[in-house]
């Protein structure tokens, strides 16, 4: 992860100490070498704001870097849940298909009640009826 940009306090703090040295001399100073202090002190400057500007663009890249991560995660983890609705479904629908072709395949003698399956059909699960053989279901077809 990107650090954050921390300004160079102690160039910062040398720079003002020139100047606060400096600043007395300035009325006997020649302009020259004046001007050679301003420049020197203004490139100075000049580095420290550049260092400043580079480090806040890594930070930036870095926390873009984080939120691209970010929503490939969130995108990811809505394609698992989405493929996990379609296999809820799926699944919902077979055993939906699978006991309708069992109720046209098997015939249940009729009670007073109206259609009764047989106590043996009854303790079995859905699924495990989905598995019976032709023959192990041969008392009950049509």
């Amino acid at each position: 992860m990107a650090q954050a940009a921390v300004p160079d306090y102690e160039r910062m703090g040398e720079a003002y100490r020139i100047l606060s040295e400096e600043t007395p001399r300035l009325r006997n100073a020649n302009q020259d070498v004046l001007l050679q202090r301003l420049e020197r002190m203004e490139y100075t400057i000049d580095q420290l704001a550049q260092r400043l500007f580079n480090g806040q663009d890594r930070l930036f890249e870095g926390q873009n870097r984080l939120f691209e991560g970010q929503n490939r995660l969130l995108h990811r983890q809505d394609e698992v849940v989405n493929e996990i609705h379609r296999l809820e479904r799926r699944l919902n629908s077979r055993a939906w298909n699978s006991s309708l072709s069992m109720s046209e395949v098997l015939s249940f003698p009729p009670g007073p009640n109206g259609i009764q399956v047989p106590q043996a059909l009854r303790d079995v699960t859905l699924f495990k009826l989905t598995q019976l053989t032709f023959e192990e279901l041969d008392q009950y077809t049509e």
